[in-house]
Formats: structure tokens, sequence, C-alpha cells
């Protein structure tokens, strides 16, 4: 548990080793970034299969019918077609497929022998193999599928696959649309990341905590980085930091960045000095400078410009607040988790001269009270401005 609001959290964690054919001349910094991150150029005429694709897609000409994506990572993606046999009959094929540029070729299984609860008796389930699968995608709403059976009773064939749903807060088809991606999955490690306290008395009882942990239920599931503090002047700014290379060097860029984070505070509920969700603002930001919190005439402020409270600054943009779903007010509320993303603003940084951006992200509250927040995963998407 942190105790020196600003002390250093690093925790390493390996390498990937599918990265490590980047620029010769940027290896040193992005042996570093590799050890949280996968750093990707895109461009824009190509198109690749990432965690947006996720979601249903069926044939227009064939509705009632179709699959159901979720991709787990950069190499894997669970694939479920929901089809009917030659009788008529529900047929359920589920598997676990690899994804490869603009495609995921998966062997779909068949189950059979189960019951409904209480009588489920996991032993007497069974398990065939039905066929392969190949799923490619033209772009974030058009695909094709095609399938070979290999069970008896079925024939081989392909149909033109559209978007029917999406998942909420991922955009797809934004990476195509940057020179350069990185993606942090804190529920993968903790990475190179460094949590930052500011905006407050020298000396101030803020009860700072910084860790990367579990989530409480009912996100046991995850990992990712807690952050807490006590606003006791109305204004504190909780950030994580993380540097990326690799970039142009003294470059302006375009950036984009997504944040998926856990609350749990209520959305309308009454606080001192602002509401605990409405008035603790998630902002997202880049700088050629790292973000440090110096002691300004008694009080810790940063080096970077986040703006204050409501409003962005030079380095930093609004993307949401700590506000979740729930509407009731009387008891504590239940975790859950929530994206906020800078797609709809025009955002700028410059990179250093040695091509390094200082990429962070948190809370700045107006609430006198104690926040608490998980990151869980972030994005930033850079193209040089033209």
């Amino acid at each position: 548990m942190l105790k020196d609001p600003n002390r250093n959290m690093r925790n390493p964690v390996k390498p990937d080793k599918h990265a490590l054919h980047h620029r010769a001349k940027a290896l040193l910094i992005l042996l570093a970034l590799l050890l949280t991150c996968s750093f990707t150029t895109a461009h824009a005429q190509e198109f690749s299969v990432r965690g947006a694709v996720s979601g249903n897609w069926y044939g227009p000409d064939q509705s009632g019918h179709g699959v159901q994506i979720e991709v787990i990572d950069e190499h894997r993606a669970v694939v479920a077609w929901y089809v009917y046999d030659a009788d008529g009959n529900l047929l359920w094929l589920f598997g676990t497929g690899d994804i490869d540029g603009d495609s995921i070729h998966v062997t779909l299984e068949m189950f059979s022998g189960g019951a409904f609860p209480p009588a489920f008796d996991p032993a007497m389930v069974q398990t065939e193999v039905w066929g392969e699968m190949t799923l490619t995608f033209q772009d974030c709403e058009n695909g094709q599928m095609s399938w070979t059976p290999v069970m008896a009773g079925f024939s081989a064939g392909s149909m033109a696959l559209v978007r029917l749903t999406a998942i909420d807060g991922h955009a797809c088809g934004r990476d195509e649309d940057f020179e350069s991606t990185v993606h942090f999955s804190m529920d993968a490690g903790p990475g190179q990341w460094t949590a930052l306290f500011a905006d407050y008395t020298v000396g101030a009882l803020i009860e700072a905590e910084a860790e990367w942990t579990s989530l409480p239920a009912p996100l046991a599931h995850l990992d990712g980085w807690f952050m807490a503090g006590t606003n006791v002047s109305d204004d504190l700014a909780m950030f994580l930091k993380t540097s990326v290379g690799g970039l142009q060097a003294d470059t302006e860029y375009h950036v984009e960045m997504d944040v998926e984070y856990a609350t749990n505070v209520q959305q309308g509920c009454a606080g001192i000095g602002g509401s605990p969700g409405e008035s603790v603002y998630v902002k997202l930001g880049a700088a050629d400078e790292e973000p440090m919190s110096l002691d300004v005439s008694g009080n810790l402020e940063l080096n970077i410009d986040k703006g204050n409270q409501a409003s962005g600054g030079a380095n930093a943009v609004v993307a949401g607040n700590m506000a979740n779903r729930q509407t009731d007010c009387s008891g504590e509320g239940e975790w859950q988790l929530k994206t906020a993303t800078t797609a709809d603003t025009d955002f700028t940084a410059r990179t250093d001269a040695d091509g390094r951006l200082w990429l962070f992200c948190g809370t700045d509250s107006g609430f006198e009270g104690r926040s608490e927040i998980y990151v869980t995963a972030f994005t930033a998407r850079m193209t040089p401005v033209q």
C-alpha cells in the first residue's frame, strides 16, 4: 500500500516477445514499453481484428442465426454460432480460434448430454468436433464467414456478415486510423506505471493509497491499479503515468485515448463541494515531459497543465466522471466497469527530443471526500499532425 503519494510503484513483467522487431533506434525505450503493452503501427488501408470486433454478427438475408465473437487478446477469440441442424433443432457451436490479421480461424465443437439445473451434471456433457470456420472482416461493419463441417449431415458453405451489436466503449476501427497504437492491460500486470497525487497542501492528510491489486466483487476476476485519496481542501488530483517511445522526435501528434476503470459511485448523489460521482472528473492526458508533483509555496502542484476539475488543460482532456449506472444513493454502491474516451476531442501533444511521450490518466476531484478508482486498461492512438 502506498504511503508516500509520489513513490514509484514499478513492478516490471516479462516483455512481449512478439514485439521485439521494432525499430532499432527506439529499442531501449521500447523494451521498457513492451513490459506492459503492445506497440503497433497501423495503416488506414489495412484492417486487423481487435477487441472492438467483439459483438454479434449475422447475415441480413438469413436473419435468425448468426455468430457471437469475443476477442480475448491479439491472438485469440471465442466464437459461438447459434444455428439449427437439418431437422430444425437448435444447434450451438463453440470454439476458441486464432486471429491472423483480418481473419479468425476456429475449430467448432458441438456439445450434448447436459440437463437443466439442478439436474445438470458436467460429467454427462459430451463434446464432438463439428468442423472448421473462417471469419474474415473487410471493416468494422462487414465480413464473411465460411465453414467446412466434418460431421455428417451438414454441408460446407459461406455467407456475408454484417454487425448486429457492438460492445459498449469499444471504438472499432480506430486503431487503423492512427500510425501507432499502444494498449495497456492492467489485468495482465502492474507494468511501468507510477502513481501521482497533486493539488493539496503539503502535509495534508489525504490518506493516499495506490497499488496493483485484485478488484472487489463482483469484479474480483480482474486485476488493476487501485488509487484512493481524501479531498480535504475541495481539490485533489490522482493520476497514473507512464511513457511510450519509438515516435518521431519533436513532433506534434494527434492523440486519442481510452481508459477502462471501475467505480462504485452512484449517479445523482449529493456531496460536500459537489457530487461524489459527477464532480470527480476522469482526465486523460499526454505531455513531452514527465508529470511531476512539485512543492509550489506549500502546495503540491503538477508541472504540466491538466486544467482544473471540470476544465481540461493544454495537456489533458476531461473524458468522463466517476458516476456509474446505479441511481440508489442510500448505501454503498456496487463496483461497475466504465469506459471514458477522448475520441470526440481534437487533442494534440508534442514528443520530446527522443521521440518519447508521457501518458497519464486519473481523476481531478471537486468532491470533498474520499474517492476510489480501479484502472483496468488504457489505450493511446497517435499519428503525426499533417
